[in-house]
């Protein structure tokens, strides 16, 4: 099934201090607002957040991730502030999503371009895009008919190529603080059932680990899937590919020292 979600319901007020004293607004004292850092996160079925092949609820880890994010930035935010101070001051980040379900790698390439849902079209329309967060390969690996290195080549080729796509597109944009982060493919019952499956994911996953870690400028990073697939866990879906919302939550609560550590990176540049 098509599916599209997008992380939109928080809104950076235009105006800090919009109808306040005019001579506050003077004070040499005060610092400008910093502005929050904007993410996306971009992906399969995993990004969309579905929690199971016959479910209709979604539990896209974006939203779990904006409020881990803020709280790392600000740990004592939400306790010192006022309901009217939290509905003016700037989050520290924002983040959408766009999740596809049962797409590849190649699908994301086909569609770069998209108007609606193309990365390209994403970093023109996010100017100040500073992190895009990619999970992909469940499908890749799901959908393979032959299996072998040439296999694995040819979707690690396609998963750096996005990668770089994404890159080069916020170069034509003259976005020169843009950064990409790769999720590694995730275990699933499926690779547990299908050893070689197992055997692919591992080989493609510790490519893009040395493409991350060899990359020009550092604009490439690379995570390990943080939840491991075992039977019977909570934090995973009864078909054994998707996670439930407490996985999801889990997963943005991993995720979100490592985004951390990019945007202070990108911040200190």
């Amino acid at each position: 099934g098509y599916g599209v979600h997008k992380r939109g319901d928080t809104e950076v007020p235009s105006k800090l201090n919009g109808g306040g004293d005019p001579g506050a607004a003077a004070d040499e004292n005060l610092a400008a607002p910093k502005t929050p850092f904007s993410i996306f996160c971009y992906g399969d079925s995993l990004t969309f957040g579905m929690s199971d092949l016959h479910s209709r609820e979604s539990y896209p880890y974006s939203k779990y991730l904006e409020q881990e994010l803020n709280h790392l930035f600000d740990p004592d935010s939400a306790s010192e502030s006022t309901e009217s101070e939290s509905q003016t001051q700037l989050p520290a980040t924002v983040v959408e999503h766009y999740g596809h379900p049962g797409w590849t790698a190649t699908n994301m390439l086909n569609h770069m371009q998209s108007d609606n849902d193309g990365i390209c079209s994403i970093i023109r329309r996010i100017p100040t895009l500073s992190l895009m967060i990619i999970l992909v390969g469940t499908n890749d690996i799901a959908q393979m008919t032959n299996v072998g290195k040439d296999v694995a080549r040819l979707i690690i080729g396609s998963i750096v190529d996005v990668h770089k796509g994404a890159i080069n597109c916020a170069e034509e944009e003259s976005n020169s603080k843009f950064h990409t982060l790769a999720v590694g493919i995730p275990e699933s019952a499926y690779q547990e059932m299908v050893p070689v499956a197992s055997e692919i994911s591992l080989y493609v996953n510790n490519a893009l680990k040395s493409f991350a870690s060899s990359y020009l400028d550092g604009k490439v990073s690379y995570v390990e899937f943080p939840i491991p697939y075992q039977e019977g866990d909570d934090k995973w879906g009864a078909d054994g590919m998707h996670l439930t919302q407490k996985g999801y939550e889990v997963l943005a609560k991993e995720l979100a020292p490592h985004v951390k550590n990019i945007l202070d990176n990108i911040d200190s540049v």
